[in-house]
């Protein structure tokens, strides 16, 4: 399985977290189904706060519940400016591909309340660290300032 396949895939699960991160319950809203394809894990003893399984590539999708606490803490309510980090698997487990590290906001980010650029530097020794703990780099998350957010033209 090639890590570009599985890294297209991931598109629309993001946009389906970013959704679940916009709700005001979130655990209500964590126990959403998106269909067959998806469960909650977070109640359970597992690692995992997350599973899907992409039929078509045949690849099972593990979140773990760090990912899903930092989601959890960094949710943009109010005047707060936007945040976010770099998205990291592994994807070699015997489970399937987990979703294993978000990197924290970083005061070196610029942002508004509406816009988010990364600091480069910042990215560039996120991704040298997580390689060289065989975690490879799928994509990015960010907060939006809306109950259910929009994807801009950047998403």
């Amino acid at each position: 399985m090639r890590l570009s396949e599985v890294q297209k895939k991931f598109k629309n699960m993001f946009v389906r977290i970013k959704y679940r991160l916009s709700q005001k319950a979130w655990k209500d809203a964590s126990l959403i189904a998106h269909g067959p394809n998806q469960s909650s894990l977070e109640d359970s003893d597992s690692p995992y706060a997350w599973q899907w399984f992409f039929r078509e590539i045949g690849v099972k999708l593990l979140v773990s519940k760090s990912v899903y606490h930092l989601f959890d803490r960094n949710r943009q309510f109010g005047k707060k400016h936007e945040c976010g980090g770099l998205l990291f698997v592994y994807n070699n487990h015997r489970d399937g591909v987990v979703l294993c590290l978000a990197t924290p906001p970083n005061s070196k980010d610029k942002s508004t309340r509406y816009s988010l650029d990364f600091n480069h530097e910042r990215c560039r020794i996120e991704t040298k660290e997580a390689n060289e703990k065989n975690l490879r780099l799928v994509g990015y998350w960010h907060t939006h300032p809306e109950d259910i957010p929009d994807l801009s033209s950047q998403d």
